[in-house]
Protein backbone atom coordinates (compact mmCIF):
# COMPACT_ATOMS: atom_id res chain seq x y z
CA UNK A 1 0.00 0.00 0.00
CA UNK A 2 1.35 3.54 -0.88
CA UNK A 3 2.19 5.79 2.55
CA UNK A 4 2.59 8.71 0.35
CA UNK A 5 -0.88 10.75 1.71
CA UNK A 6 -1.94 8.57 4.14
CA UNK A 7 -4.03 10.72 5.97
CA UNK A 8 -4.88 13.32 2.97
CA UNK A 9 -8.58 11.77 2.60
CA UNK A 10 -11.94 11.87 4.04
CA UNK A 11 -15.13 11.31 3.44
CA UNK A 12 -16.89 13.39 1.24
CA UNK A 13 -20.37 13.99 -1.13
CA UNK A 14 -20.18 13.44 -4.69
CA UNK A 15 -21.96 14.26 -7.78
CA UNK A 16 -22.98 10.62 -8.47
CA UNK A 17 -26.63 11.10 -7.41
CA UNK A 18 -27.20 13.82 -9.93
CA UNK A 19 -26.24 11.16 -12.86
CA UNK A 20 -27.87 8.07 -11.02
CA UNK A 21 -25.14 6.25 -10.60
CA UNK A 22 -24.98 3.88 -6.91
CA UNK A 23 -23.90 4.79 -4.14
CA UNK A 24 -21.39 3.09 -1.72
CA UNK A 25 -24.30 1.64 0.53
CA UNK A 26 -27.14 0.77 -2.72
CA UNK A 27 -27.83 -3.15 -3.56
CA UNK A 28 -24.39 -4.89 -5.37
CA UNK A 29 -24.93 -7.70 -7.82
CA UNK A 30 -21.62 -9.10 -9.08
CA UNK A 31 -21.63 -9.78 -12.32
CA UNK A 32 -21.08 -13.03 -14.40
CA UNK A 33 -17.56 -14.41 -14.43
CA UNK A 34 -16.07 -12.92 -11.91
CA UNK A 35 -15.07 -14.37 -8.62
CA UNK A 36 -14.95 -11.54 -6.24
CA UNK A 37 -15.95 -8.23 -6.25
CA UNK A 38 -12.77 -6.13 -7.63
CA UNK A 39 -11.17 -9.00 -9.31
CA UNK A 40 -10.76 -7.27 -12.89
CA UNK A 41 -7.53 -5.51 -13.90
CA UNK A 42 -8.43 -2.24 -13.97
CA UNK A 43 -7.44 -1.38 -17.71
CA UNK A 44 -9.99 -3.90 -18.26
CA UNK A 45 -12.65 -2.60 -16.16
CA UNK A 46 -12.58 0.88 -18.15
CA UNK A 47 -12.55 -0.38 -21.22
CA UNK A 48 -15.92 -1.84 -19.67
CA UNK A 49 -17.20 1.28 -18.21
CA UNK A 50 -16.07 3.40 -21.01
CA UNK A 51 -17.97 1.50 -23.68
CA UNK A 52 -21.28 1.79 -21.33
CA UNK A 53 -20.39 5.28 -21.28
CA UNK A 54 -20.21 5.55 -25.22
CA UNK A 55 -23.53 3.37 -25.52
CA UNK A 56 -25.03 5.06 -23.05
CA UNK A 57 -26.21 2.15 -21.89
CA UNK A 58 -25.89 3.57 -18.04
CA UNK A 59 -27.46 6.73 -18.43
CA UNK A 60 -24.76 9.10 -17.26
CA UNK A 61 -25.86 11.93 -19.23
CA UNK A 62 -21.91 13.31 -19.72
CA UNK A 63 -21.27 15.71 -23.00
CA UNK A 64 -18.73 14.51 -25.69
CA UNK A 65 -16.70 17.09 -24.39
CA UNK A 66 -16.60 16.01 -20.43
CA UNK A 67 -17.01 12.13 -21.96
CA UNK A 68 -13.46 12.70 -23.72
CA UNK A 69 -11.93 14.73 -20.13
CA UNK A 70 -12.99 11.75 -18.21
CA UNK A 71 -11.19 9.40 -20.66
CA UNK A 72 -8.19 11.50 -21.15
CA UNK A 73 -8.20 11.25 -17.09
CA UNK A 74 -8.67 7.88 -16.61
CA UNK A 75 -6.21 6.39 -18.99
CA UNK A 76 -3.49 7.82 -16.77
CA UNK A 77 -4.54 7.50 -14.15
CA UNK A 78 -4.59 3.14 -15.23
CA UNK A 79 -0.98 3.66 -16.49
CA UNK A 80 -0.24 5.65 -13.06
CA UNK A 81 -1.83 2.81 -10.78
CA UNK A 82 -0.08 -0.01 -13.25
CA UNK A 83 3.05 1.10 -12.62
CA UNK A 84 2.78 1.43 -9.18
CA UNK A 85 1.82 -2.12 -8.65
CA UNK A 86 -1.63 -2.22 -8.50
CA UNK A 87 -3.35 -4.36 -11.31
CA UNK A 88 -6.92 -5.05 -10.21
CA UNK A 89 -9.48 -2.89 -9.00
CA UNK A 90 -9.54 -4.97 -5.75
CA UNK A 91 -5.68 -3.62 -4.99
CA UNK A 92 -6.49 0.18 -5.02
CA UNK A 93 -7.51 1.96 -2.33
CA UNK A 94 -8.10 5.68 -1.34
CA UNK A 95 -4.46 6.27 -0.50
CA UNK A 96 -3.49 5.34 -4.14
CA UNK A 97 -6.40 7.16 -5.42
CA UNK A 98 -4.84 10.31 -3.33
CA UNK A 99 -1.41 9.71 -4.91
CA UNK A 100 -2.51 9.98 -8.43
CA UNK A 101 -5.42 13.22 -7.41
CA UNK A 102 -2.38 15.24 -6.38
CA UNK A 103 0.83 13.90 -8.37
CA UNK A 104 2.33 16.73 -9.64
CA UNK A 105 2.11 17.47 -13.70
CA UNK A 106 4.96 16.81 -15.84
CA UNK A 107 6.41 18.12 -19.05
CA UNK A 108 7.19 21.90 -20.39
CA UNK A 109 3.71 23.30 -19.71
CA UNK A 110 4.23 22.66 -16.38
CA UNK A 111 7.95 24.06 -15.52
CA UNK A 112 6.60 27.02 -13.55
CA UNK A 113 4.96 24.92 -11.06
CA UNK A 114 6.65 25.66 -7.85
CA UNK A 115 4.02 24.09 -5.65
CA UNK A 116 4.67 20.46 -5.98
CA UNK A 117 0.67 19.95 -6.54
CA UNK A 118 -1.25 20.66 -9.54
CA UNK A 119 -4.14 23.50 -9.54
CA UNK A 120 -6.93 23.11 -7.45
CA UNK A 121 -9.06 22.61 -10.94
CA UNK A 122 -7.25 20.03 -11.95
CA UNK A 123 -7.48 17.68 -8.67
CA UNK A 124 -11.31 17.96 -8.68
CA UNK A 125 -11.36 16.88 -12.01
CA UNK A 126 -8.94 14.26 -11.37
CA UNK A 127 -11.31 13.48 -8.43
CA UNK A 128 -14.61 13.32 -10.24
CA UNK A 129 -13.46 11.21 -12.76
CA UNK A 130 -12.40 8.47 -10.44
CA UNK A 131 -15.81 8.62 -8.68
CA UNK A 132 -17.50 8.50 -12.02
CA UNK A 133 -15.74 5.55 -12.87
CA UNK A 134 -15.82 3.80 -9.55
CA UNK A 135 -19.84 3.93 -9.46
CA UNK A 136 -19.85 2.48 -12.76
CA UNK A 137 -17.87 -0.25 -11.69
CA UNK A 138 -20.69 -0.35 -9.37
CA UNK A 139 -23.14 -0.70 -11.39
CA UNK A 140 -21.77 -2.93 -14.18
CA UNK A 141 -21.52 -5.17 -11.04
CA UNK A 142 -17.40 -5.26 -10.84
CA UNK A 143 -16.69 -3.74 -8.01
CA UNK A 144 -18.75 -2.83 -4.60
CA UNK A 145 -16.10 0.75 -3.41
CA UNK A 146 -15.78 4.20 -4.73
CA UNK A 147 -12.07 4.75 -3.02
CA UNK A 148 -12.57 7.99 -5.04
CA UNK A 149 -14.73 9.55 -2.63
CA UNK A 150 -12.28 9.25 0.36
CA UNK A 151 -9.86 11.76 -1.87
CA UNK A 152 -10.06 15.16 -0.95
CA UNK A 153 -8.64 18.35 -2.93
CA UNK A 154 -6.79 20.56 -0.89
CA UNK A 155 -4.39 23.62 -1.98
CA UNK A 156 -7.18 26.04 -3.31
CA UNK A 157 -6.33 30.08 -3.03
CA UNK A 158 -8.12 32.19 -0.63
CA UNK A 159 -7.21 35.50 -2.28
CA UNK A 160 -10.35 36.38 -4.41
CA UNK A 161 -9.53 37.71 -8.04
CA UNK A 162 -10.52 40.68 -8.87
CA UNK A 163 -12.03 41.77 -11.70
CA UNK A 164 -10.58 43.53 -14.61
CA UNK A 165 -11.57 47.56 -14.86
CA UNK A 166 -13.12 48.62 -17.77
CA UNK A 167 -10.04 50.83 -18.97
CA UNK A 168 -7.66 47.50 -18.25
CA UNK A 169 -10.61 45.38 -20.29
CA UNK A 170 -10.27 48.14 -22.97
CA UNK A 171 -6.20 48.10 -22.76
CA UNK A 172 -6.56 43.94 -23.21
CA UNK A 173 -8.57 43.97 -26.21
CA UNK A 174 -6.07 46.92 -27.64
CA UNK A 175 -3.09 44.94 -27.10
CA UNK A 176 -4.60 41.19 -28.00
CA UNK A 177 -5.46 42.69 -31.61
CA UNK A 178 -1.80 45.14 -32.33
CA UNK A 179 0.11 43.16 -34.60
CA UNK A 180 -2.05 40.07 -33.77
CA UNK A 181 -0.82 36.82 -36.38
CA UNK A 182 -3.38 34.41 -37.46
CA UNK A 183 -6.27 36.60 -35.53
CA UNK A 184 -6.13 33.21 -33.12
CA UNK A 185 -5.67 35.50 -30.07
CA UNK A 186 -7.90 38.17 -30.28
CA UNK A 187 -10.62 35.47 -31.21
CA UNK A 188 -9.62 34.21 -27.97
CA UNK A 189 -9.77 37.23 -26.09
CA UNK A 190 -13.33 37.89 -27.89
CA UNK A 191 -14.53 34.81 -26.87
CA UNK A 192 -13.55 35.21 -23.21
CA UNK A 193 -15.16 39.10 -22.88
CA UNK A 194 -18.52 37.17 -24.45
CA UNK A 195 -18.89 35.13 -21.57
CA UNK A 196 -17.28 31.98 -22.63
CA UNK A 197 -14.93 30.27 -19.75
CA UNK A 198 -11.60 28.74 -20.20
CA UNK A 199 -12.89 25.34 -21.12
CA UNK A 200 -15.37 26.52 -23.09
CA UNK A 201 -13.60 28.67 -25.22
CA UNK A 202 -11.46 25.70 -27.73
CA UNK A 203 -14.83 24.08 -27.95
CA UNK A 204 -16.35 26.67 -29.94
CA UNK A 205 -17.18 25.77 -33.42
CA UNK A 206 -17.01 28.07 -36.34
CA UNK A 207 -20.29 27.12 -37.35
CA UNK A 208 -21.44 28.37 -33.89
CA UNK A 209 -20.85 32.37 -34.65
CA UNK A 210 -23.62 34.09 -36.52
CA UNK A 211 -22.03 37.17 -37.69
CA UNK A 212 -24.89 38.42 -39.28
CA UNK A 213 -26.78 38.41 -36.23
CA UNK A 214 -23.82 38.90 -33.94
CA UNK A 215 -24.03 35.81 -31.60
CA UNK A 216 -22.27 32.87 -30.77
CA UNK A 217 -23.24 29.39 -29.06
CA UNK A 218 -20.91 28.51 -25.96
CA UNK A 219 -21.25 25.19 -25.51
CA UNK A 220 -20.94 24.68 -21.41
CA UNK A 221 -19.28 22.28 -19.84
CA UNK A 222 -19.57 19.88 -16.93
CA UNK A 223 -22.19 20.46 -14.39
CA UNK A 224 -21.28 24.48 -13.66
CA UNK A 225 -22.13 26.13 -16.94
CA UNK A 226 -25.31 26.03 -18.89
CA UNK A 227 -25.34 26.00 -23.07
CA UNK A 228 -26.42 29.48 -24.03
CA UNK A 229 -26.63 31.74 -27.22
CA UNK A 230 -24.61 34.84 -25.95
CA UNK A 231 -24.58 38.40 -28.00
CA UNK A 232 -21.66 39.90 -29.29
CA UNK A 233 -19.98 43.49 -29.72
CA UNK A 234 -18.51 45.35 -32.51
CA UNK A 235 -14.77 44.50 -31.24
CA UNK A 236 -15.71 40.81 -30.66
CA UNK A 237 -17.36 40.74 -33.87
CA UNK A 238 -14.83 41.70 -36.08
CA UNK A 239 -12.22 39.78 -34.21
CA UNK A 240 -14.24 36.76 -34.87
CA UNK A 241 -14.62 37.73 -38.49
CA UNK A 242 -11.24 38.18 -38.97
CA UNK A 243 -10.46 34.42 -37.56
CA UNK A 244 -13.05 32.78 -39.56
CA UNK A 245 -11.50 34.60 -42.24
CA UNK A 246 -8.04 33.33 -41.32
CA UNK A 247 -9.21 29.99 -41.22
CA UNK A 248 -10.86 29.62 -44.53
CA UNK A 249 -7.95 31.04 -46.27
CA UNK A 250 -5.63 28.11 -44.05
CA UNK A 251 -7.55 25.41 -44.69
CA UNK A 252 -8.66 26.38 -48.52
CA UNK A 253 -12.01 25.12 -47.99
CA UNK A 254 -15.60 26.76 -47.54
CA UNK A 255 -16.48 23.97 -44.78
CA UNK A 256 -15.38 24.62 -42.08
CA UNK A 257 -17.89 22.57 -39.91
CA UNK A 258 -16.65 21.26 -36.50
CA UNK A 259 -13.19 23.31 -36.67
CA UNK A 260 -12.39 24.99 -33.09
CA UNK A 261 -12.01 28.88 -33.53
CA UNK A 262 -9.34 28.75 -31.27
CA UNK A 263 -7.29 26.18 -32.68
CA UNK A 264 -6.32 24.95 -36.29
CA UNK A 265 -8.12 21.35 -35.51
CA UNK A 266 -11.64 19.97 -35.10
CA UNK A 267 -12.89 20.18 -31.79
CA UNK A 268 -13.51 16.21 -31.98
CA UNK A 269 -9.85 15.37 -32.03
CA UNK A 270 -9.20 17.71 -29.17
CA UNK A 271 -7.73 16.95 -25.67
CA UNK A 272 -9.89 18.79 -23.08
CA UNK A 273 -7.01 18.96 -20.86
CA UNK A 274 -4.94 19.98 -22.74
CA UNK A 275 -6.51 22.38 -24.99
CA UNK A 276 -8.18 24.44 -21.91
CA UNK A 277 -4.29 24.77 -20.92
CA UNK A 278 -3.15 26.00 -23.80
CA UNK A 279 -6.33 28.07 -23.63
CA UNK A 280 -5.93 29.51 -20.32
CA UNK A 281 -1.71 30.09 -21.33
CA UNK A 282 -3.11 32.40 -24.09
CA UNK A 283 -5.42 34.56 -21.95
CA UNK A 284 -2.41 34.75 -19.78
CA UNK A 285 -0.44 36.09 -22.70
CA UNK A 286 -3.44 38.54 -23.16
CA UNK A 287 -2.90 39.93 -19.59
CA UNK A 288 0.60 40.12 -20.03
CA UNK A 289 0.68 42.42 -23.23
CA UNK A 290 -1.93 44.52 -21.24
CA UNK A 291 0.66 45.06 -18.55
CA UNK A 292 -1.09 42.92 -16.15
CA UNK A 293 0.03 40.26 -13.97
CA UNK A 294 -1.04 38.25 -10.82
CA UNK A 295 0.78 41.23 -8.44
CA UNK A 296 -2.34 43.36 -9.66
CA UNK A 297 -4.71 40.89 -8.32
CA UNK A 298 -5.21 39.86 -12.25
CA UNK A 299 -5.66 36.26 -13.36
CA UNK A 300 -7.39 34.87 -16.55
CA UNK A 301 -10.97 34.25 -14.52
CA UNK A 302 -10.34 38.63 -13.91
CA UNK A 303 -11.85 37.96 -17.67
CA UNK A 304 -14.96 36.69 -16.79
CA UNK A 305 -15.58 38.41 -13.21
CA UNK A 306 -15.24 41.67 -15.88
CA UNK A 307 -18.11 40.08 -17.78
CA UNK A 308 -20.27 39.14 -14.71
CA UNK A 309 -20.24 43.04 -13.58
CA UNK A 310 -20.17 44.62 -16.88
CA UNK A 311 -24.12 42.29 -17.29
CA UNK A 312 -25.05 43.64 -13.91
CA UNK A 313 -24.01 47.12 -14.56
CA UNK A 314 -26.15 48.01 -18.01
CA UNK A 315 -28.55 45.36 -17.17
CA UNK A 316 -29.14 45.18 -12.82
CA UNK A 317 -30.30 41.61 -13.18
CA UNK A 318 -28.65 38.94 -11.44
CA UNK A 319 -30.50 37.08 -13.87
CA UNK A 320 -29.30 38.03 -16.86
CA UNK A 321 -25.65 37.61 -15.02
CA UNK A 322 -26.17 34.00 -14.69
CA UNK A 323 -27.51 33.57 -18.29
CA UNK A 324 -24.37 35.29 -20.33
CA UNK A 325 -21.85 33.62 -18.12
CA UNK A 326 -24.01 30.11 -18.01
CA UNK A 327 -24.18 29.67 -14.29
CA UNK A 328 -26.51 27.46 -13.36
CA UNK A 329 -27.54 29.43 -10.18
CA UNK A 330 -28.14 32.76 -8.74
CA UNK A 331 -25.38 32.48 -6.04
CA UNK A 332 -22.84 31.67 -8.13
CA UNK A 333 -23.85 34.86 -10.07
CA UNK A 334 -23.83 36.75 -7.12
CA UNK A 335 -20.39 35.65 -6.10
CA UNK A 336 -18.86 37.12 -9.37
CA UNK A 337 -20.41 40.29 -8.58
CA UNK A 338 -18.03 43.24 -6.26
CA UNK A 339 -20.79 45.77 -5.99
CA UNK A 340 -23.39 45.53 -2.88
CA UNK A 341 -26.15 44.23 -4.63
CA UNK A 342 -28.51 44.43 -1.62
CA UNK A 343 -27.67 48.38 -0.63
CA UNK A 344 -30.82 49.46 -3.33
CA UNK A 345 -33.09 47.36 -1.44
CA UNK A 346 -32.03 47.96 2.53
CA UNK A 347 -34.90 48.91 4.65
CA UNK A 348 -33.08 51.81 6.40
CA UNK A 349 -32.69 51.47 10.45
CA UNK A 350 -35.01 53.50 12.49
CA UNK A 351 -33.51 56.23 15.11
CA UNK A 352 -34.02 54.45 18.00
CA UNK A 353 -31.80 51.38 16.80
CA UNK A 354 -28.79 53.29 16.10
CA UNK A 355 -25.82 53.58 18.36
CA UNK A 356 -25.58 49.91 18.70
CA UNK A 357 -23.85 47.16 16.30
CA UNK A 358 -26.53 44.54 16.94
CA UNK A 359 -27.98 46.32 14.05
CA UNK A 360 -24.88 45.95 11.91
CA UNK A 361 -25.82 44.74 7.96
CA UNK A 362 -23.98 42.52 6.83
CA UNK A 363 -22.57 43.64 2.94
CA UNK A 364 -22.66 41.22 0.44
CA UNK A 365 -19.76 43.00 -1.75
CA UNK A 366 -17.45 39.94 -3.38
CA UNK A 367 -19.32 36.72 -2.47
CA UNK A 368 -22.77 37.18 -1.20
CA UNK A 369 -25.58 34.92 -1.24
CA UNK A 370 -29.04 35.53 -2.69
Amino acid sequence: MSSKNPKQYVRRSSNRRRIGLPGPYDAFTLTTGLKAPGLIAVAEALTLVLTAWRANTVEVGFTDATLRRYEHNLVRFVAYVTAMGYPTLADLDATICADWVHARPTGKMWSSNTTGQPAYGTQANRRTSLINFFATCHHLGLWDQNPGEKVTTHGRSVNRVRPLTPAEAQRVMDRAAYRARESKLPAVVALAFAGATVTEIPQVQVNDVHLAEGVVWLPGLGRRNLPRWVALDKWQTEALTARINYLARAHRSADLTGLSLARRDRVADQDPTKVAMATNGMLWRALTKAGLSPDDGVRPTSIHEYVANRVYRETGSMEAVAVTCGLRSLDAAARLITVDWRANYEVSAPDGATGTNRYDLTGTQQGGVL
